[in-house]
């Protein structure tokens, strides 16, 4: 018996690979993918409401989305919002306005969980605050620019500018006894400036501050007295 004959009579064949599918790894949802998802469990919640069909799942689902169903309409900026204030309702149909790097000011109807108009900037805005109930204050960049809200595109009414680096903060001062529209800002070059909105330019200085000014507000009970905040660690009370 021959056992070279025998191994040279046998095919050499290559092993078999089993081809094997990776699986995906999980991939963990965004807030922003949450939120939409229970949305719209809210929305089944509601048909199957309508259509008279209950089940504690929808129940469940009800429950939850009840704390998110405007929050999908405030995270449609296209970058981080830098800003929101609240207005006083003198424009009924807007209750809220954002400011964010996509270089937009979007006025909400939170009402109904909807934009109501959008402002384009050339800048993007850090700060928002309404200045009477018709007006909106911006920084954007070394600017201060008041919208008017009652306009149908937000018209930009007046420009103000001397700082010469980015506003972080303002703060506005209306004194309506003695007619007096004024406000005051500060931000990244330390110097806080008292403006009224009849001068181009500002009509008192503060510099108080060794670095960036975050924060400024008024002293309740006192419209005398405001507090400034910085990065250099302080607080400031200034007449």
């Amino acid at each position: 018996f021959n056992n070279t004959n025998m191994d040279n009579n046998i095919e050499e064949t290559e092993p078999k690979v089993t081809e094997t599918t990776e699986t995906e790894p999980y991939k963990e949802l965004t807030l922003q993918e949450k939120i939409y998802n229970e949305y719209e469990r809210h929305k089944e919640y509601l048909d199957a409401n309508e259509k008279g069909v209950y089940s504690e799942i929808h129940k469940k689902s009800y429950k939850n989305a009840k704390r998110y169903k405007y929050r999908k309409s405030l995270l449609l900026h296209e970058k981080e919002i830098t800003s929101i204030c609240s207005l006083s309702g003198k424009i009924k149909k807007i209750t809220y306005a954002t400011s964010s790097l996509d270089k937009t000011i979007k006025f909400w109807n939170t009402k109904f969980a909807s934009v109501y108009k959008i402002k384009n900037l050339q800048w993007h805005s850090n700060f928002l605050c309404e200045f009477d109930t018709t007006n909106l204050l911006s920084s954007e960049s070394i600017y201060i620019k008041i919208y008017d809200l009652m306009s149908d595109s937000s018209e930009c009414t007046k420009t103000f500018r001397d700082h010469i680096e980015d506003i972080n903060a303002i703060l506005p001062l209306i004194n309506s006894e003695n007619n007096e529209y004024s406000f005051m800002s500060g931000g990244k070059d330390k110097i806080l400036r008292l403006w009224n909105i009849d001068f181009d330019s500002p009509i008192r200085y503060y510099e108080c501050h060794f670095d960036t000014v975050t924060h400024i507000q008024k002293i309740a009970g006192d419209n005398t007295k405001i507090i400034s905040c910085s990065i250099d660690k302080t607080f400031i009370i200034n007449r």
